[in-house]
């Protein structure tokens, strides 16, 4: 029998908490050895996995993570890797692993991750939360009858009891009824997840420098509603005073092991203080790395170049619509003062119907605001690597005239 007073669970799941920001990203060391053994493995081709952990408070821990399967054909379905995520997602659930979606990882060449599609991956998780969230309130709500007339089980024909599927977010509603008949209500958590979900970005060339390029990234919540209204013009844009630094942010990374892993690394640790990332990071060489860089540069400054000249192209028929609006005008003017002479009523001086009148669509300003942001992140690599670069040759310089 139900508890007098306690809520259902169309209530505590409608039920809107005020979660906390998330301030940074614990990563458990095998986690970041998995995807960089992933990313390396098939470079220079980029690969995608799927994150799994916990969301709690403020931080946002990744426990575990699987691959996707690099698609060879491009007639394969969506479907499959549907498919193939929730076999995964059983899988790590019959042998106890942590199966809540906290986000996805994927490699990158240079640094070149910012591009529409990874907006749209971010926006996908989105929708997936609200769908997830609907669907088990409905699923719910013709459950509900069980809990009040005392029962323990699921009705005979309910609704599906399969997983809610929709792109990446996977949702076992006859476990979140079973869950909750026995005193677990742990399910809205879980669909926060998806809500907080995170982007690990790994660069394998930038690796071979002797640093880890390893980096948390989440869209902006600002970013976000302004991306659902499809609205990136130039008012709009100053109204919410947005730049194009303010569409990703950058998550801090923690990297965490357990007692029994870290005292086990200690035992394994070399005796000599030098290891070989020390002398990765001495190598004189940074040509490659640098020409490189300098290549995606030049052609992300193309990239902008015809980006503006789209604006300059809408600016120019703006100004020569406007200058036929007034003439327009002026000469509707002229008739209208000749018409009141005659005793005629006087026209509008607007014509909704007439060509000139309708406004122009301007252009999109998201492209152009990724393309800067793609810059900056060049420009930073490159101050980072000649920086480096200009310090080993000192060091080289000294070591010689010793």
């Amino acid at each position: 029998m139900a508890t007098p007073g306690a809520r259902s669970f169309l209530q505590v799941a409608a039920t809107e908490e005020v979660a906390s920001p998330l301030r940074v990203v614990q990563i458990e060391g095998l986690v970041i050895l998995k995807i960089i053994k992933h990313c390396k493995e098939f470079s220079p081709a980029l690969v995608t996995g799927q994150l799994l952990g916990l969301d709690v408070g403020s931080v946002l821990e990744v426990t575990n993570c699987f691959p996707f399967p690099v698609r060879e054909e491009d007639e394969e379905i969506e479907a499959d890797g549907a498919n193939y995520q929730l076999e995964m997602m059983r899988c790590l659930r019959e042998v106890n692993v942590d199966n809540n979606t906290v986000g996805w990882y994927q490699s990158t060449l240079l640094g070149s991750f910012q591009t529409v599609e990874l907006i749209e991956t971010f926006m996908n998780y989105q929708e997936d939360f609200r769908i997830s969230h609907l669907s088990c309130l409905n699923f719910m709500s013709n459950v509900q009858g069980i809990e009040n007339k005392g029962g323990s089980g699921v009705k005979e024909q309910p609704l599906d009891p399969g997983m809610f599927v929709r792109g990446t977010l996977i949702f076992d509603a006859t476990h979140v009824h079973q869950n909750w008949l026995y005193g677990n209500t742990h399910i809205k958590p879980v669909l926060e997840n998806i809500r907080r979900c995170v982007c690990i970005i790994y660069d394998p060339l930038k690796s071979n420098q002797g640093v880890l390029a390893l980096k948390a990234l989440k869209l902006s919540d600002s970013f976000m509603d302004l991306y659902r209204t499809n609205n990136f013009t130039g008012e709009k844009l100053r109204e919410k005073n947005l730049s194009w630094v303010d569409i990703f942010e950058e998550i801090p990374i923690k990297v965490s092991n357990s007692a029994l892993i870290s005292a086990f690394m200690t035992e394994l640790e070399a005796d000599t203080p030098v290891v070989q990332c020390d002398y990765d990071r001495l190598q004189l060489s940074t040509s490659p790395f640098l020409e490189r860089n300098m290549e995606f540069l030049i052609e992300c400054m193309d990239d902008l170049s015809m980006e503006q000249q789209k604006f300059q192209y809408y600016y120019r028929n703006l100004s020569r619509q406007q200058a036929q609006q007034q003439a327009w005008i002026q000469k509707r003017r002229l008739e209208n003062m000749a018409r009141k002479a005659a005793g005629d009523e006087p026209l509008p001086e607007e014509d909704p119907s007439n060509p000139v009148f309708k406004p122009l669509p301007e252009p999109s300003r998201l492209d152009s605001f990724l393309i800067t942001n793609q810059i900056s992140n060049y420009c930073n690599q490159i101050n980072g690597v000649t920086g480096q670069s200009f310090s080993r040759l000192y060091l080289t310089k000294a070591l010689h005239e010793n």
